[in-house]
């Protein structure tokens, strides 16, 4: 875990020097971990569990959850960082990318509106 850690430091640059700049450069590269880590699900209140519980940090739950909710994020010095993190990012000339979401499975339910006749029975003949 600490071979990752210190492959994220970089992103701690992107931040301002202030003293927020500071404390949200120091939680970063461990949201990152607490995502990537298969052992808890990507929402807000689990990634500050984690970061209190696993990485040992102090973090005030109010500051946090400003954080995570930020609209302000410094994204066009963040994406450029794990970008050049990646050594060689294309196969063949092509960037492969691969999404994983299985471990915040949906449960949403898909209703399928179909006509139906006086009687109450489906007109649909590609259902008989």
């Amino acid at each position: 875990m600490s071979m990752l850690r210190d492959l994220l430091t970089p992103f701690q640059s992107a931040f301002s020097d202030s003293r927020l700049g500071r404390e949200r450069a120091q939680w970063f590269p461990f949201i990152l971990l607490a995502i990537m880590a298969p052992f808890t699900s990507s929402m807000s209140s689990n990634l500050l569990r984690s970061l209190q519980t696993l990485f040992g940090l102090k973090v005030n739950a109010r500051r946090f959850y400003l954080f995570m909710a930020s609209t302000q994020l410094a994204w066009d010095r963040l994406w450029p960082i794990a970008w050049n993190l990646i050594p060689s990012p294309l196969v063949d000339g092509r960037l492969i990318l691969a999404l994983d979401d299985t471990l915040n499975q949906k449960t949403a339910k898909v209703k399928l509106q179909l006509p139906h006749t006086q009687s109450g029975n489906v007109e649909d003949s590609s259902l008989t």
